[in-house]
């Protein structure tokens, strides 16, 4: 990951899939329910590692929508309900 200006620019690698790229301008909306100045006017940080979007809670319609898994990590990791990531290398540049 490397942001400048305004810019945020990921690659994903590994030897099992193709590589994936993003250019993200992190100043402007994605999409309308975006604020239409994105990240503009707000403090960020980027913290690495697997963030799984996915809840067994089924209580709310977006974050909860009830994803395979039990909510026990050790149950969910030996039947593969879970997520994770390795890095083999972070560098951070910056002011």
């Amino acid at each position: 990951m490397e942001v400048k200006g305004t810019m945020m620019y990921l690659t994903f690698e590994t030897a099992r899939h193709d590589t994936v790229k993003y250019e993200i301008d992190l100043s402007k909306g994605i999409d309308e329910k975006d604020f239409p100045t994105g990240y503009a006017e707000d403090d960020f940080y980027f913290k690495a590692g697997a963030y799984g979007q996915c809840s067994t809670q089924e209580k709310h319609p977006v974050w909860g929508p009830g994803c395979a898994g039990t909510g026990d990590f050790a149950t969910d990791k030996k039947n593969g309900d879970y997520n994770s990531v390795t890095f083999s290398a972070l560098k951070l540049n910056g002011k």
